[in-house]
C-alpha cells in the first residue's frame, strides 16, 4: 500500500452519509473530514485491519454454526425432500453472503482508492447543472428509500418472533436461535450497504448524464431559434460534451469491472433468498413446517399471519433488487436521451459550418457506438427488463414444484 499514492476526494449529501454509514460498520476503510460544506475522503489503514480481523472472524464463525446447524438436518432421513431443499438453500446463501462480506473487506484499500478515483473524473467534468436542486431531491429519496430498507428487514423478523409467540420461544437453544437471526441481519445489513455504495455512485454517473443532456437541449433551442448566432461557440460546446460523455462511459466501464464480483455474488444473495421466501411459502401453504402436519386450532388462527409474513419477506426482495436496478436503468434512460438530442442536433446544423459539422459527426460516432452496460462478468445486464425474466424462470421452478408436491 505504501508504494501507491493513495487518491482522496469530496462528497457531500447522500453519498456522504453512505460513506460514513459503511465506514462505521468496516465495509468502507475511510474517515470523512469535514471542509466548507462537505466532506474530504481518506482511507483509514487502522480501521481497514480492525475490519480484516472483525469480519474474517465473523465469517468463519456464522459459516461453521450454519454447517454445525443444517449440516445434520440435511443428512437426517425424518426430514422431507423439501425441508432439505431449504436447509440447502441456506447453506448456500451463507456461503455466498460471507463471500460477499469477506471479499469487499480484503479489496477495502483498492475499492477506496478506485471510488475516489471515479468521483474525482466526474467531478472533474465541471458541467453546468450537476448541484441543482432536483439532483439533491431525487438523492433525499433514494436515501430515505435505503434506510427502509435497512428497517424493513429487522421490523419482518421481530414481527414473525411476535406472532410465533410461545412455539417459538419453546425451540430448543433459543437463546441460539436470536444470536443467530441477529447475525443474519447484520450480514444482510453491510451487504446492504455495499448496493448503496455502488447505486450512489452509479446515481452521480447518472447526474452528470442528466446534466449533459440539458446543455445539449438548450443547444438544440438554439439551433432553432437563431444558428448563425449559436454556431460562433457551438463546436467548442460540442466538443467539452463529446469529451464529457465519453469520460462517463469510461467511468461506466470502471465501475462494472471493479464491482462485478460483488454485485454477481449479492445479486446470487438475493436469488437464494428470494427462492427460499417463495418457495416456504408455497409448499408450507397450509402444512406446519415444524410437524410437517397440517395446521389445526391455534395455529390456524395465526396462520393467515404467517403468510402475511412471508410474502413481506418476498416485496423486501423485490425492493432490495429493484433498488439496485433502478440507477442502472436511469442511466441507460440518460443515454438515450443523449442518442435522441445528437440526432435531432444534426438535423438543425448547417452544412456550411464546418467545425460544427466535424464535431457532430464525431459526437454522432460516439453515442451510437460507445454504450457501455452494467453487466456483472458480461453475465446479464442490470436493467428493468430482468425482473421480467427472473419471474419467467421463478415461474417456471414454481410449477416443476407443485406438480411435485401434487399427489
Amino acid at each position: 500500500m505504501s508504494g501507491h499514492v493513495m487518491e482522496e476526494c469530496v462528497v457531500h449529501g447522500t453519498l456522504a452519509a453512505v460513506l460514513r454509514l459503511m465506514g462505521v460498520v468496516g465495509m468502507m476503510p475511510v474517515r470523512l473530514v469535514s471542509l466548507s460544506g462537505a466532506f474530504v475522503v481518506r482511507y483509514s489503514f487502522a480501521k481497514d485491519v480492525i475490519a480484516r480481523l472483525f469480519y474474517s472472524c465473523f465469517c468463519l464463525l456464522l459459516l461453521t454454526w450454519e454447517l454445525v446447524y443444517l449440516v445434520p438436518k440435511i443428512l437426517s432421513k425424518n426430514n422431507t425432500s423439501q425441508k432439505r431443499l431449504i436447509f440447502l438453500l441456506s447453506i448456500i446463501g451463507v456461503i455466498v453472503r460471507m463471500a460477499v462480506i469477506f471479499f469487499a473487506v480484503l479489496k477495502g484499500y483498492q475499492r477506496t482508492n478506485n471510488l475516489c478515483r471515479n468521483l474525482n473524473k466526474i467531478q472533474k467534468l465541471n458541467i453546468e447543472g450537476v448541484d441543482d436542486a432536483a439532483v439533491a431531491n431525487i438523492e433525499k429519496r433514494r436515501f430515505k428509500l435505503f434506510i427502509i430498507l435497512l428497517v424493513m428487514s429487522p421490523v419482518i423478523v421481530i414481527a414473525e418472533f411476535i406472532i410465533g409467540g410461545e412455539r417459538i420461544t419453546h425451540v430448543k437453544n433459543f437463546h441460539f436461535l436470536i444470536i443467530r437471526k441477529n447475525m443474519y441481519q447484520f450480514a444482510y445489513f453491510v451487504i446492504l450497504t455495499l448496493q448503496a455504495q455502488f447505486s450512489f455512485t452509479i446515481l452521480s454517473v447518472h447526474t452528470a448524464l442528466q446534466a449533459v443532456n440539458r446543455r445539449l437541449g438548450k443547444l438544440l433551442t438554439d439551433f432553432k431559434k437563431n444558428q448563425e448566432r449559436s454556431n460562433e461557440r457551438a463546436h467548442k460546446t460540442l466538443r467539452q460534451l463529446a469529451t464529457s460523455y465519453s469520460t462517463l462511459c469510461d467511468v461506466m466501464r470502471t465501475l462494472d469491472k471493479e464491482n462485478g464480483l460483488i454485485i454477481l455474488l449479492s445479486f446470487i444473495s438475493m436469488l437464494v433468498y428470494a427462492v427460499q421466501c417463495i418457495f416456504f411459502l408455497v409448499v408450507f401453504w397450509s402444512v406446519n413446517p415444524f410437524t410437517n402436519l397440517p395446521y389445526t386450532g391455534i395455529e390456524l388462527e395465526k396462520l393467515n399471519l404467517n403468510r402475511i409474513m412471508q410474502c413481506c419477506h418476498c416485496l423486501h426482495i423485490f425492493i432490495k433488487i429493484m433498488f439496485l436496478l433502478e440507477p442502472c436503468q436511469w442511466t441507460y434512460n440518460g443515454m438515450e436521451v443523449t442518442r435522441l438530442f445528437v440526432t435531432r442536433l444534426t438535423h438543425y446544423t448547417p452544412t456550411t459550418s464546418g467545425p460544427i459539422v466535424n464535431e457532430l459527426e464525431m459526437f454522432y460516432r460516439l453515442v451510437f457506438t460507445n454504450i457501455p452496460p452494467y453487466s456483472p462478468f458480461q453475465l446479464f445486464t442490470l436493467r428493468r427488463s430482468i425482473i421480467l425474466e427472473l419471474s419467467g424462470a421463478l415461474t417456471t421452478w414454481l410449477l416443476v414444484v407443485l406438480r411435485d408436491k401434487s399427489p
